[in-house]
């Protein structure tokens, strides 16, 4: 894992290698799942498109193929302009079918461009389309580096040379729209406004990091910045949305693909805004149109090479309204075609009208509001860049919420969007998540932790009272991530349940003794039967007196999510990485390992823990094997400052 960099090219070709890594085995898990899951369970979870019909749609750009492919529904999928996918009859298929690359969707289409001729199939009916790769993220990112040749300012930074004092007049005074901060949080925003070029918020788990975010990016807006927002994952960037517009609904839109907004913000939405814009009316209006010129032109006959006898549009339309035959083509068939034609001009032209009104209307609304949220790959798309090409606006600042889950180069995308950049996060819990195995392991190295690490102190505050969980169930955290720092808000510190089966104390373990770790054939994953059964038998106490929301499971292993999901239906139950952010009155923790061998595999990742036994409030209950987790002294230590108790199966 590389700190420092002696030049811009050395970190542009170290970044380089690494996305490409990650691109290639993006690729192989696809063609791994494409062979593994049944057409309806791709197309469930979006990466498939079934029951399709091809057509040949002309040539593209670089004198690429282009094939259309439509559906007689709307079609309902993640598959996005810029992607790699496969078209097969076949049921499954087998990854060595000619690739194309996704040019352009609407809610019925989707067309595909190939830099060979298409094979003749791919112009039949009841196809099969398949995402090969998300590779829009990886493009966007390799544009991101290239973008550092030019006069980026924060490049140097980045870098890892000194830092300079610009000697900027300090903001002394603030009028907080958040009257509850702490001073640690109002420090934290008086830093964050008056560093000119970037700053690291870390913020453990339940110190209001979010919250102190918001509160800086409401300064930034009054002083009439244009601050542009993002997260890795659509579920971060809601979040942070969320509580903007508890302040304002005025300054912020969010931008991104509708169907993976929260319900509850879509009226916050860019799609939402447009459906009352004047000019997006009128393009509503052509689309009309449009379809109804469509079906017209479906009387007539469409012009191929075959039937033109080299023929050029221009004769044709002409020797059409003349009524005449030319070249030993009949005048009833050139008609046909003539006619066919001028559908087809007048459709371009309302097509070309559509697109004008419609990017009216998105500049109309993106100018209106100061605050842009959306993820960080979507910062990258064209929207953003036909917008700041258009309007030749920029945004004065970008802030990057949860940036120690996000690769260096995912933070990229929307960082060299500005001058400034804030980044916000907690590199003592979950590092970025990478699938190139040891080959792109440095890219678990956030910029966060990076930039951390290199300037310390000098650009970055931590958050230190949190209020979340009750002190006993903070104290192994704060000894083991955060050096003693943190602090309990006065009303958490020690509150416990009101009613309890196991005893008051919040903090307890329970030892699942003769348990035995399983793995099902093909499975890299684990199991342990007599720890689900412990943690049914808890859950379902508990559930006497409180409801289910107010009480989550979480485990390490895929496995054995897999399995307490059979037993248990009412309860959230996710792994670790997917609690990360959550936070219930009860968290029941399954470790899972229970071997002679004594071994606890990637349990030994400590920020892995850190996530886990931060996520109670009131109640942490341990499951596991005393004798396979003591062998580490970590673990030891945090069992052996649990109560212990025996559950009766």
């Amino acid at each position: 894992m590389q700190k420092n960099f002696s030049n811009i090219l050395s970190y542009i070709d170290y970044f380089k290698k690494l996305i490409e890594v990650e691109r290639r085995e993006d690729r192989k898990q696809h063609h791994e799942e494409i062979l593994k899951f049944s057409p309806q369970k791709r197309e469930r979870v979006g990466r498939a498109i079934l029951n399709l019909q091809g057509k040949p749609a002309g040539r593209g750009l670089g004198k690429t193929y282009l094939v259309k492919f439509t559906s007689s529904k709307d079609l309902d999928h993640s598959i996005q302009v810029g992607d790699l996918v496969i078209v097969t009859q076949r049921t499954k298929p087998n990854g060595l079918e000619q690739q194309g690359t996704v040019v352009s969707k609407s809610k019925s289409m989707i067309t595909v461009a190939y830099s060979q001729r298409p094979s003749s199939y791919h112009y039949l009916e009841n196809l099969r389309l398949d995402l090969f790769t998300n590779d829009v993220v990886f493009q966007r990112q390799l544009s991101a580096l290239q973008k550092m040749k030019g006069a980026w300012p924060l490049k140097r930074n980045l870098l890892g040379q000194p830092l300079f004092n610009h000697g900027k007049k300090l903001q002394k005074s603030f009028e907080f729209e958040n009257s509850s901060l702490n001073l640690k949080q109002q420090d934290a925003i008086k830093s964050i406004i008056n560093t000119e070029d970037f700053f690291l918020l870390h913020g453990p788990p339940g110190t209001g990091k979010t919250t102190t975010l918001v509160e800086a990016i409401l300064q930034f807006a009054k002083q009439g910045k244009r601050v542009l927002v993002c997260c890795d994952s659509n579920q971060g960037v809601d979040n942070i949305l969320d509580k903007l517009s508890k302040f304002t609904t005025q300054k912020v839109v969010r931008i991104g693909n509708p169907s993976r907004i929260d319900s509850d913000l879509t009226k916050l939405s860019l799609d939402s805004m447009l459906e009352s814009n004047e000019f997006y009316k009128e393009a509503l209006s052509l689309y009309e149109q449009v379809d109804h010129y469509f079906k017209l032109q479906k009387q007539y006959q469409k012009p191929t090479k075959d039937l033109t006898r080299g023929l050029s549009d221009a004769q044709i339309i002409r020797f059409s309204r003349e009524r005449k035959a030319a070249r030993g083509v009949p005048a009833p068939l050139i008609r046909k075609m003539g006619q066919w034609l001028e559908y087809q001009y007048m459709i371009r032209e309302l097509q070309e009208k559509i697109r004008r009104f419609e990017s009216h209307a998105v500049e109309e609304i993106l100018l209106s509001k100061q605050i842009i949220c959306t993820t960080n790959s979507f910062s990258g798309g064209d929207l953003l860049e036909e917008f700041l090409a258009i309007t030749k606006k920029t945004f004065d600042v970008v802030v990057v919420d949860e940036a120690t889950q996000a690769t260096e180069p995912s933070c990229l995308v929307p960082g060299t969007l500005a001058p400034r950049l804030i980044l916000a996060g907690d590199h003592k819990q979950l590092p970025p998540t990478v699938i190139g195995g040891d080959e792109s392991l440095s890219l678990r190295y956030s910029l966060f932790e990076r930039l951390i690490d290199i300037y310390g102190k000098e650009r970055s505050l931590m958050l230190d009272t949190q209020y979340r969980m009750n002190k006993e169930i903070m104290s192994f955290s704060n000894k083991h991530y955060y050096d003693g720092k943190l602090i309990c808000g006065n009303e958490n510190k020690g509150w416990t349940l009101e009613k309890d089966y196991f005893g008051n104390k919040p903090l307890i373990f329970v030892d699942s003794l003769t348990s035995k770790e399983e793995k099902k054939e093909h499975s890299t994953s684990y199991f342990n039967t007599i720890e689900c059964s412990i943690v049914e038998k808890l859950v379902s106490k508990y559930l006497k007196e409180y409801p289910s929301s107010e009480i989550g499971i979480i485990t390490p292993y895929d496995a054995q999510v897999r399995e307490l999901k059979k037993r248990i239906t009412d309860v959230k139950i996710s792994s670790i990485d997917g609690f990360q952010g959550g936070e219930r009155e009860i968290i029941i923790i399954s470790f899972v390992r229970s071997n002679s061998k004594q071994t606890l595999g990637f349990l030994q990742d400590f920020r892995r823990l850190n996530v886990g036994i931060t996520r109670a409030k009131k109640k942490l209950i341990l499951v596991g094997n005393y004798t396979t987790l003591s062998t580490n002294k970590e673990y030891k230590e945090l069992l052996d400052s649990c109560e212990h108790i025996k559950i009766d199966l």
